[in-house]
């Protein structure tokens, strides 16, 4: 026997349909929160401007160029500081509103850039400078907005901020930003210039879990293609706690990644990176680095240069050591035949005199 409909699924369907067609429109809402912002009451333009990053979150679909009357009165609004509500809701909008091309491209052609630059100075305990921090990094995604954040004196503020530490969001969102703008070839000698290296090796000793340590791995993946910057990375100490993320766990494999990229970058051609990249790995090539077949090769070829020098000598604890790193990069069996005997040989030795001594 067929069933009648129940009549409380009617009314909720009928419902549903009366409630769509009475809901106020995107562009009626959107229209309303731009008047709000044109009001010239800051108490107002902050209730709308927080309106406009509600809404654009909840019409994400939508958001692509709907919002074109809106970026420039929200843009406006920052000019009113880190310590008005008005400029940080503004600045969380554009955040918000910068997740597609055309909004990244009408927030820089709207003046947006250098205004969210400025609220950086208010330091990384400021929810504005949170946020403009978040709307740069998703800014930076469009390699115009690279140059333009850079020509608005961008760079040195974001890395001023990496100083609050790897528990901050301001950071996390900083190193993020970083890392895209280090793609450009210029980016990459201001980052240094602005003495960005040493603050970004120090986030990964917050571990691949850490957001911010993963993004400033992947600025360090993306600065480590430049020779100078090579020299500063290995200079900074970067490359033993590049090794140490090699090890994440599968859910933070990113930040294994972009470490094992780096430190095949910093390798390539650089007899002082390699030694330190062997000298800091495990007793076994962690994966990451395994799948990296130029750096993998040239740490072989190291460690059996190493291990055949230190067979002619006669220090012990140098030549367990080198054989040591030998294994982990997986240097051919009869070389390590051949130590493992000269180590056996020297021991034994050793023991003897010790005997004669006695």
């Amino acid at each position: 026997m067929q069933l009648s409909p129940d009549p409380t699924d009617v009314k909720t369907e009928r419902q549903t349909e009366e409630g769509a067609r009475t809901r106020p429109s995107f562009a009626a809402l959107a229209n309303a929160a731009l008047a709000l912002l044109r009001t010239g009451n800051n108490a107002a333009a902050a209730s709308a401007a927080l309106a406009i990053s509600n809404l654009s979150r909840a019409h994400a679909t939508d958001a692509e160029g709907a919002y074109a009357g809106v970026i420039a009165p929200l843009v406006a609004l920052l000019a009113a500081g880190a310590e008005s509500k008005a400029a940080e809701n503004a600045a969380t909008a554009l955040w918000d509103l910068s997740h597609n091309d055309t909004n990244r491209e009408a927030i820089r052609e709207a003046g947006g850039i250098a205004p969210l630059v400025a609220l950086l100075a208010a330091g990384a305990e400021s929810k504005a400078a949170e946020n403009a921090t978040g709307a740069l990094r998703s800014l930076s995604l469009l390699d115009a907005n690279k140059e333009a954040i850079r020509g608005a004196g961008g760079i040195a503020p974001l890395v001023v901020l990496l100083a609050a530490g790897a528990e901050s969001k301001a950071v996390e969102y900083a190193a993020g930003a970083l890392r895209d703008l280090s793609l450009l070839d210029a980016n990459k000698e201001a980052i240094r210039e602005a003495g960005g290296i040493a603050p970004l090796v120090a986030l990964l000793a917050a571990g691949a879990e850490s957001k911010a340590a993963a993004n400033a791995a992947g600025a360090l993946r993306n600065l480590s293609c430049n020779h100078t910057n090579k020299e500063a990375i290995r200079e900074a100490g970067g490359i033993a706690p590049l090794v140490a993320l090699l090890g994440a766990s599968a859910e933070a494999w990113k930040a294994a990644v972009n470490a094992a990229v780096a430190l095949e970058h910093l390798a390539v051609g650089d007899g002082q990176s390699q030694a330190a990249i062997l000298e800091a790995l495990p007793a076994s090539m962690p994966a990451a680095l395994q799948a990296r077949q130029r750096v993998r090769d040239e740490l072989r070829v190291l460690a059996h240069q190493q291990l055949e020098s230190i067979e002619a000598q006669t220090d012990v604890a140098a030549l367990e050591r080198a054989i040591e790193r030998a294994q982990a990069v997986r240097v051919e069996e009869p070389a390590l035949q051949r130590a493992a005997a000269r180590l056996a040989a020297l021991t034994i030795e050793a023991a003897t005199q010790a005997g004669a001594t006695q």
